[in-house]
């Protein structure tokens, strides 16, 4: 469809209705957008096309197709799409919409379209059937000539039962018919107000991205969620609307604070009168967020854990269950430093996917935040991706060298080391090149180790070969000059003058 250089294209079809022998038919295009192709090198070349199919009904031919239409990633990205073309070799008879909510005593009104196939001309009567009782029917035309169309007005619908009530409107040229199912939603009034689950009213130390519940309401068909600061909620933190008796926020709440919370419901009659408010307070949040991202075989968390225990930081925990179920963006929000440790992991979910490191961006973009990832395939599985180089500093890398002994290099770790690396597992370290404005962190025995990029206030430091491989005295010192280089403000300081930091310990999900 680019006719300078052919680098943007459009999905079309074109009928055929003498078993492919002709194909006399115009082409329709089906895509709405003129998509780039995008070639993703983790990707065969071969991904447009491979998806591309159709299958046909007595009506209706669904095509599906990919393209590159979507950002992801901050590039294109394949996505599947799907869309129904109408076809018959006379007629067809077709609504828009095909359903609708009204309000009693409001009327309802459908455009009934016949559509033309192969220049079919035969006046088509119209009919109506499965009507409730009550509802009056009447067609501006009740015969058209295709192509054409006519007005369907449902009536009287203040005395129908309220509900959802389907119908068929039927075409008919001498012995041809055609038909389509139409659905009138009736509401009779607005819905009561709702109810609420969670947060309990009055809970205490809830996380600052909690689920928000509420029982579904008679005849609703969406709901608004209000977080407030306030009880007059002229303070408001978010809105949310939503089809679903749950909701999320779009922001990250504060920790120690307490929020007020209400919803509404509606349909088309109107609003409902506000739930009851109820109220909740957040958690204290530590400074530090370790993301447990190994494979259990064997498990390495203990490692990570005393190294902060005897340094008397307070963390949280995140465990992806070794899969790509990472924290969004909103969940990081709150830390300051995030450890992201793989273990023994390969073959697929060592460190962030691409969520992972999406949001872990947007974070660090953020300014004043550190991550630590310590992940011998992290690389091997996820290859070097644009995060590795724009905020870990890796320019390239080779897997599986066998680091045995590293030291320290660079801004923040020059004349540490050289350190012993005893690994609880497999050897499969890598060795780095940094990124022109990354640096080499750690040397090893197989040349760099480690990478460090600083973007302003931001540190970002990749350890090619695992941190458990330290000894105990070695990785407590990695530690305390990385978190030194955090922040003015000392990660060991709790701010908590009980020294009481029970409540932040927490393993999540």
């Amino acid at each position: 469809n680019d006719t300078a250089d052919n680098l943007l294209v459009d999905y079309y079809q074109r009928m055929s209705f003498d078993g492919g022998v002709t194909w006399d038919q115009p082409s329709v295009r089906l895509s709405d957008v003129s998509s780039p192709i995008y070639l993703d090198s983790n990707l065969a070349t071969c991904y447009h096309g491979d998806y591309d199919t159709q299958i046909q009904t007595g009506s209706y031919v669904v095509a599906q197709w990919s393209d590159d239409r979507n950002i992801q990633n901050s590039h294109n990205d394949p996505d599947i799409f799907i869309d129904r073309v109408a076809i018959s070799t006379d007629f067809l008879v077709t609504s828009s919409p095909r359903q609708m909510d009204i309000c009693s005593p409001s009327d309802g009104v459908f455009t009934i379209d016949v559509l033309q196939f192969q220049g079919f001309t035969d006046p088509v009567s119209l009919t109506v059937a499965g009507t409730p009782v009550g509802l009056s029917a009447v067609f501006s035309a009740d015969t058209v000539t295709p192509p054409g169309s006519s007005t369907l007005t449902l009536g009287n619908t203040g005395g129908v039962v309220a509900g959802s009530h389907e119908m068929t409107v039927t075409g008919t040229a001498g012995l041809v018919t055609h038909d389509t199912d139409i659905t009138l939603n009736l509401f009779a009034g607005v819905p009561g107000s709702p109810g609420q689950t969670s947060p309990g009213n009055g809970a205490v130390d809830e996380y600052l991205d909690p689920i928000f519940e509420w029982p579904a309401v008679p005849n609703a068909t969406a709901y608004t969620l209000e977080v407030a600061r306030n009880t007059a909620f002229t303070d408001l933190v978010d809105t949310v609307a939503t089809n679903n008796t749950t909701a999320s926020l779009t922001v990250s709440l504060d920790s120690i604070t307490q929020y007020y919370w209400r919803v509404t419901a509606d349909n088309i009659c109107g609003v409902s009168s506000t739930s009851a408010v109820w109220t909740f307070t957040t958690r204290p949040i530590p400074p530090i967020l370790l993301v447990d991202d190994d494979d259990n075989s064997p498990d390495v968390r203990a490692t990570y854990t005393a190294t902060l225990d005897a340094m008397g930081l307070a963390y949280d925990i995140w465990d992806t269950a070794n899969s790509d179920a990472e924290p969004s963006d909103i969940q990081l929000s709150p830390y300051q430093v995030v450890i992201w440790f793989a273990g023994d992991e390969f073959g697929g979910s060592a460190g962030p996917g691409s969520s992972g490191e999406s949001a872990l961006q947007s974070w660090m973009d953020e300014g004043d935040r550190c991550l630590m990832i310590s992940g011998q395939d992290y690389y091997y599985d996820r290859g070097l991706t644009g995060f590795m180089t724009s905020h870990l500093g890796l320019g390239s890398a080779t897997s599986d060298v066998e680091q045995t002994s590293v030291t320290g290099a660079g801004t923040l770790f020059s004349g540490m080391g050289p350190f012993s690396l005893s690994y609880p597992f497999s050897n499969w370290s890598d060795t780095f090149v940094a990124d022109a404005d990354g640096e080499i962190a750690f040397t090893g025995n197989q040349a760099g180790a480690a990478t460090l990029r600083i973007n302003n206030t931001s540190k970002g430091l990749f350890l090619g070969f695992p941190a458990e491989a330290l000894s105990s005295a070695d990785r407590q010192a990695v530690f305390e000059v990385f978190f030194g280089s955090c922040s003015e403000t000392p990660l060991f300081s709790d701010g908590f003058e009980s020294e009481d930091t029970s409540l932040w310990s927490v393993t999540r999900p």
